[in-house]
């Protein structure tokens, strides 16, 4: 069963780490899109469109960060069971 739970947990690791990886280049692009934003009004450009661009990358990253914690919650379960698994099969200690 441990190497089974082993496989599982290192591939929710990875997946972590994708999804973590997501949540901050999501960052960058809402960062990206309010100084787009930004450059536009200071030029007397009108925003609609990049605000509506904005919003989605918004809701993408809500998204992205809901994703990343059912994974983190996933793996915190997983190392869990492992942990539980391990304590019932190890021998008594002697005393």
């Amino acid at each position: 069963m441990g190497g089974t739970h082993t496989a599982m947990i290192s591939y929710k690791e990875r997946e972590l780490a994708e999804a973590r990886e997501h949540v901050a280049l999501g960052r960058r692009h809402i960062s990206d899109q309010q100084q787009r934003i930004a450059h536009l009004l200071r030029g007397g450009h009108r925003v609609e469109q990049s605000e509506v661009l904005l919003a989605t990358f918004q809701e993408t990253q809500m998204l992205h960060e809901q994703h990343a914690a059912l994974i983190e919650r996933e793996l915190r379960a997983l190392l869990s069971s492992l942990q539980s698994s391990r304590i019932k099969s190890s021998p008594p200690v002697a005393r």
